[in-house]
């Protein structure tokens, strides 16, 4: 039995963020499920970039169980798709555009996950390389 560490928790919250991710944003895209179905103002960018970003934290989570260097690499391209897609997100605000108080908290929140994911993975990657 494996040992519950945190590389294991990480891989573990990597892995369920990854398919919770996959889930919510394919079922509003797709409509294939009215449980997260309600009216509101989504922008449909935030959507594909959560159904793009679904399945990296799936291999990231893989990447995390491994110890592998290039999910270092992964975390970050997937951290700054976040950072650009909040940004735009911003953009659309200042335009008056309507929008969720859900959309940016949870964008936040992706920031801040991804963002503890990178910087373990950077500090696991620098270990090995030093030694």
């Amino acid at each position: 039995m494996s040992k519950l560490n945190l590389k294991n928790l990480l891989s573990l919250a990597a892995a369920i963020f990854g398919l919770v991710t996959l889930f919510a944003s394919s079922s509003v895209l797709f409509g294939y499920s009215d449980v997260l179905e309600k009216e509101g103002n989504y922008p449909s960018f935030i959507l594909w970039v959560n159904l793009l970003t679904g399945p990296l934290y799936l291999l990231a989570a893989i990447g995390l169980a491994y110890s592998r260097k290039w999910t270092l690499y992964l975390l970050l391209i997937i951290l700054i798709t976040l950072v650009i897609s909040i940004t735009v997100f911003i953009l659309l605000l200042k335009n008056g555009e309507n929008y969720e108080t859900e959309t940016l908290v949870a964008l936040l929140i992706r920031i801040t996950f991804t963002s503890m994911l990178t910087l373990y993975a950077y500090f696991k990657t620098i270990k090995k390389i030093k030694r």
